[in-house]
């Protein structure tokens, strides 16, 4: 099932941008310790168990994360290979040879590492590259490097594009070839519903004008000594995606109360919505599916509240939106009304109103529904309020209404 993530409790010294699937954790300026938050997964039937994500946010330096890797050439061919190291404090890596292979002339310019074996040798040489951040944290990586007289044919691999009519796409043709050579690319079937330009591996592909459905391409690679298999690249044109418009709005809520409410949100592809909780609330937790969620207040809390979202329709985000909050005291989707009028014995007028207990209420009457009069005040202890008033002999009409006071 597709699931939905939900944050139960937010960091302490950071916050906690929540995506469809991923997570990203940004920690208060300066900050250093640990820390954690709470999520849930929800099915669109059932809520899981509740688990617990913890940092541990270190005051010092990370070095840059560089991986071992294996490079395998032809023998008397060059082999370029570019080198990408992460670094979780997204400082400046720079690359250099610590040690080089005994063997073959080995470069590095920038990302750009080159081997250039020695004439007619074949072997499996060692060179250690070294990763080193803007703050002289090193990291070092073993690149083995297999120079063979061993030609294996080049691997083409079926793949689908999915692209949205009326608009280019490029892509990158599966081709995989162990000993590194050059490729060329014959091809068996052009595209019929479009065009394509480009150099492979790297293409374009141009659909025709209010073309949508499925086009395709089949191709044969070769390294110019042995070929591939026929590979086909299916191509979906869809009609083009809207992304789904979020507004701000506000909504009201009673103390201890949870509120049910629809995220302010316009899709024109009516696509299945996944709603991402950005920041916030801080006096509450958000519960539900999509754009129907559910507000509920911590305990006893009145005040102010808010969180930022965005919803994801399966291509592309919204805008950010905000949902202000406000809880009170008192229900705010209450309606004051008179609930009855009933003359009982004596000329005497029962009404009842509905009523919010803790609230005083004022009774007022008036012939010409422009001059009011207060005929009592009285306080609420329940959901409805019982007033009295003599009706006069005379043959006049009267009004009632009642107001809040407090």
């Amino acid at each position: 099932d597709p699931l939905d993530f939900e944050i139960i409790d937010g960091p302490s010294n950071g916050r906690v941008l929540a995506f469809p699937a991923v997570a990203t954790y940004i920690p208060e300026f300066g900050f250093s310790g640990t820390d954690q938050f709470t999520y849930r997964a929800n099915d669109g039937k059932i809520d899981g168990p509740v688990a617990t994500v913890a940092f541990s946010v270190r005051d010092e330096n990370n070095p840059p994360d560089l991986e071992d890797a294996r490079i395998i050439t032809a023998v008397n061919q060059p082999v370029e290979w570019n080198i990408e190291a992460g670094d979780a404090d997204e400082d400046t890596v720079s690359y250099s040879i610590k040690s080089a292979p005994e063997i073959g002339f080995l470069t590095i310019e920038n990302k750009l590492l080159t081997y250039s074996p020695k004439l007619d040798h074949v072997g499996t040489l060692e060179a250690r590259i070294d990763a080193t951040d803007n703050l002289g944290a090193t990291t070092t990586a073993l690149f083995t490097i297999e120079v063979t007289d061993e030609n294996t044919p080049p691997i083409a691999k079926d793949q689908g594009v999915e692209i949205f009519g009326n608009k280019s796409e490029s892509f990158e043709l599966s081709i995989e070839d162990l000993e590194n050579n050059p490729i060329s690319v014959d091809y068996v079937l052009m595209p019929e519903n479009g065009t394509l330009s480009g150099t492979p591996p790297y293409l374009t592909y141009h659909p025709f004008t209010d073309f949508f459905g499925f086009d395709r391409i089949q191709y044969i690679a070769s390294d110019g000594e042995f070929e591939s298999d026929l590979a086909t690249v299916v191509i979906e044109v869809q009609y083009p995606n809207h992304k789904p418009t979020g507004n701000n709005q506000t909504i009201s809520l009673q103390t201890n109360s949870p509120k049910r409410f629809s995220l302010d949100v316009e899709d024109e592809d009516h696509d299945a919505l996944q709603r991402v909780v950005l920041e916030g609330p801080d006096h509450g937790i958000i519960s539900g599916l999509g754009d129907q969620l559910v507000y509920t207040p911590s305990t006893n809390f009145r005040g102010t509240d808010d969180f930022t979202w965005r919803v994801w329709d399966g291509f592309g985000y919204s805008n950010t939106g905000k949902v202000s909050i406000h809880i009170t005291q008192y229900d705010p989707d209450f309606r004051l009304k008179i609930a009855s009028i009933n003359m009982i014995a004596d000329q005497q007028l029962h009404i009842v109103i509905s009523s919010e207990a803790g609230r005083r209420y004022t009774l007022q009457s008036s012939t010409d529904l422009q001059n009011w009069i207060d005929l009592k005040s009285q306080d609420a202890f329940e959901s409805t309020l019982s007033f009295f008033d003599m009706v006069s002999s005379e043959k006049t009409q009267s009004y009632y209404r009642a107001v809040v006071i407090r």
